[in-house]
């Protein structure tokens, strides 16, 4: 049969386009059907995209983009349009790039994401719509497929071309139907452009090895091809330089015995591409050197290595959809049962080494070890490397404990890569074993692991939140939202943009609730029959790993931080000033708890009589 599907050259380029339909149906399905919650960050998107001249809507910035000067739209009464514009391009503010580009010089990454984003918006004015941001994940969805499979085609190719083209299909099948490619392309976030240039880098590094580069023309297309993929990746996230830094190192190290010169060009083609980078984006290097509070170093010595076990313990998930906690592994032991497995191993095929498919295997593997060179396993000597070395390197400037499971972003664009070794792997056994257990366990072991990724709950569908009941509640209604931090309201900007009037303070401000109320009042003269949504932010980051003291301390035993100053009675304080302290005790009435990105909010009506 597999030799029936090898003399067929069009199947596989069916097969793809079905694999890549599928792909779009299901993430499609998921985010109409299933997904019931935003992320904060996919708000800054658009904020970041289309407010103009405005990147953050709860503070106002000063020349150098970094401190934090003076708080706006927080302890006073704003409209709801002002949330709206925040997230929409206005009427004569279309294709305003220059808006966007300032946006970003306050933020950790650079702006073609944004960029792209706004000029989607732009077709749109004054409409807001999350389809704008996942219509730009589709495409993305599609162009990473297609650089994947032409990737995992190259260099599965050997002699014989459809061995490589359909390997190159089963490796799009297993990326396609892992956790990490749902999250990838459900999150609106720059993270799938980031994992689309990251696999170019890797196909650009094979083209320069497979065909004569030192040519004049070679020299010219690897130069052209290594430029601008250095340009676009290095503009759509800075993760992508430590991704090509590893890859590039692990690359050139190995190529260098057999074929030092292409290595050395290579190698000094990227470190001319990124100097190119820095000299026409300046502001990366300030970006890149000025840390905001939440890009610092997450942690030293115990919590780095918290950090980085959680590092792996996604990359595990999001490739084999295997929920592998790292955080609760000794490794001395694991040390010890890998080399008894090793020895386990080594005795059985000892004392099978007689039977013919042992034998197979191995004169198989002795083949293809004599048919390559060093040079020719250069790019899965870097795809290897980078897959261990990237996480560690990433844990140190990304808190994975706060961030919880939406910190496996910084992580996407491995996913690919860790694909194309499994299915290198897996259809290497298929296609040269002769012995039909051999063939089963291989296509058992692709079902499993494609049955995985299907059934495995995504992250970014948020599916224990409820945004739009929050929407509906609070829609041409005015709001008071007391929130943990001033940041919230950029998130408080998608379910109350369609709300009349909105008041909102943090715990973190000190602003007497009563203030706002008072100018509620004052500003509408007939408060007769007056009334308003009162949101409360009820559990601040808490989880089942929260523990919560008397004093009003939160001990965030996930994180290993200490959140002081957030007394959790404050709530309790606040209900008796608004229900006693302006009009009487049964001026307000508790609706009901809405789960939030914010956590839970207790939702409550106050009416005059």
């Amino acid at each position: 049969m597999l030799k029936k599907i090898k003399e067929n050259n069009t199947t596989h380029i069916i097969a793809l386009w079905i694999i890549i339909l599928f792909s779009i149906l299901r993430i499609t399905y998921l985010f109409v059907n299933e997904r019931n919650g935003f992320h904060s960050d996919e708000l800054w998107s658009y904020g970041y995209a289309n407010s103009f001249y405005n990147p953050y809507i709860y503070e106002i910035r000063g020349d150098n983009r970094v401190d934090h000067l003076t708080t706006q739209n927080i302890g006073e009464w704003i409209s709801g349009e002002t949330l709206n514009d925040y997230i929409v391009v206005n009427e004569g503010e279309e294709f305003r790039f220059d808006s966007v580009i300032d946006n970003k010089r306050g933020d950790n990454s650079p702006a073609l994401y944004e960029l792209l984003l706004h000029f989607v918006c732009s077709f749109f004015p004054d409409v807001f719509s999350w389809w704008f941001g996942f219509s730009i994940q589709l495409v993305f969805l599609v162009l990473t497929l297609l650089i994947l499979y032409d990737t995992a085609k190259k260099l599965l190719s050997d002699d014989d071309s459809r061995v490589g083209e359909w390997g190159a299909v089963s490796c799009c099948l297993l990326y396609s139907c892992s956790i990490g490619f749902t999250n990838t392309f459900l999150f609106i976030r720059m993270y799938g452009m980031l994992t689309f240039f990251c696999l170019c880098l890797v196909r650009v590094s094979f083209a320069f090895i497979k065909y004569s580069v030192l040519s004049y023309k070679g020299i010219i297309k690897s130069t052209i091809a290594v430029f601008c993929v250095t340009l676009l990746g290095g503009y759509t996230h800075f993760y992508y330089f430590i991704f090509a830094f590893f890859y590039t190192a692990f690359f050139c190290v190995t190529l260098v015995w057999k074929r030092w010169k292409e290595a050395i060009t290579f190698g000094l083609l990227q470190v001319m591409a990124v100097a190119l980078y820095f000299f026409a984006y300046p502001d990366a290097w300030v970006m890149l050197t000025t840390y905001r509070e939440s890009s610092k170093p997450a942690a030293s010595g115990l919590l780095y290595i918290w950090d980085i076990r959680l590092a792996y313990t996604f990359l595990f998930r999001g490739t084999l959809g295997i929920v592998f906690d790292f955080n609760r592994v000794v490794f001395g032991p694991l040390f010890v049962a890998g080399i008894f497995f090793l020895l386990v191993l080594f005795m059985f095929g000892y004392v099978f080494r007689h039977e013919k498919w042992v034998k197979s295997i191995i004169r198989k593997a002795k083949e293809w070890m004599h048919r390559h060179n060093i040079v020719d396993i250069a790019p899965y000597i870097g795809l290897c490397g980078t897959i261990l070395i990237y996480p560690v390197f990433v844990a140190k400037f990304s808190n994975f404990r706060s961030m919880g499971d939406v910190a496996d972003r910084y992580l996407m664009s491995l996913f690919p890569c860790a694909s194309i070794l499994i299915a290198s792997v897996l259809y290497r056994i298929l296609v040269s074993a002769y012995n039909h257990v051999v063939v089963l366990l291989s296509i058992l072991t692709y079902v499993f692991l494609i049955t995985l990724g299907i059934i495995n709950h995504s992250s970014y569908l948020f599916s224990e939140m409820n945004t739009k009941e929050l929407e509906d509640i609070c829609y041409k209604r005015d709001v008071v939202a007391l929130m943990p931090a001033d940041w919230e309201l950029t998130w408080l900007a998608g379910p109350l943009r369609l709300s009349n009037e909105v008041y909102a303070f943090s715990y973190n401000v000190e602003l007497n609730p009563e203030d706002g109320i008072r100018q509620y009042f004052e500003q509408v003269p007939d408060t007769d029959g007056k009334s308003f949504v009162l949101l409360v932010s009820k559990d601040v980051f808490a989880d089942e790993n929260t523990e919560f003291h008397e004093d009003g301390s939160i001990d965030m035993l996930v994180t290993g931080d200490l959140l002081h100053g957030i007394p959790r009675m404050m709530e309790k304080d606040w209900l008796n000033l608004f229900s006693q302290g302006l009009s009487g005790e049964n001026a307000l009435k508790y609706v009901k708890t809405v789960n939030t990105f914010l956590g839970k909010m207790d939702v409550f009506r106050f009416c005059l009589p």
